[in-house]
């Protein structure tokens, strides 16, 4: 199977060619409302991943902290015995 990856001037070309100037021009809308559909999407998900690496990177921090706290504990703890 193959496929062919057309760039959306293709498309438009393409659509243009087929059907009549005002059924161009309502596709052509409907593409540039898919656009700004997709910009947002991919706005929202820079944001939600944003924040989730943000919220991994704080419990990390967390986490290594109280690590580091066990350990000279235990560090101590032996060091008295």
């Amino acid at each position: 199977m193959h496929f062919v990856s057309l760039s959306p001037l293709t498309i438009l070309e393409t659509i243009r060619s087929k059907f009549s100037s005002s059924k161009f021009d309502c596709y052509q809308q409907i593409l540039i409302e898919v656009k700004e559909l997709i910009s947002i999407q991919e706005s929202s998900m820079k944001t939600f991943f944003g924040a989730f690496i943000e919220a991994n990177d704080k419990r990390y921090d967390n986490l290594v902290k109280e690590i580091l706290d066990v350990r000279a504990n235990f560090e101590h703890t032996q060091a008295q015995l």
